[in-house]
């Protein structure tokens, strides 16, 4: 019942997120997932920034997973790591495989 309700809470905050979105303008992200996140996974690019994922459980993917994402980048969520968090909107590859 807990595990319920904190997951509903949960997605309730995810929503709420999508309506703070700074760009209109879908960006494409490509990153290994990293060990670190509390509440939302995070992402690592080749250049070495780290963002929070918002969207998908923090669970979703193991770590070294490699993500090709497409969606928006926000100023606000419910992810504690980061001033800027990615909101996704669609999974382009897993490990380099489309989706």
């Amino acid at each position: 019942m807990r595990y319920c309700i904190s997951k509903i809470i949960l997605l309730a905050y995810l929503s709420i997120s999508f309506a703070f979105a700074e760009e209109d303008n879908l960006n494409s992200l490509i990153g290994n997932v990293i060990d670190g996140g509390v509440i939302c996974p995070l992402i690592k690019t080749n250049e070495g920034k780290v963002f929070a994922l918002v969207g998908i459980l923090n669970n979703k993917f193991a770590i070294n997973t490699k993500l090709e994402l497409e969606g928006i980048y926000i100023k606000r969520s419910i992810c504690q790591q980061g001033d800027i968090a990615f909101r996704i909107d669609r999974i382009l590859k897993i490990n380099d495989e489309l989706q």
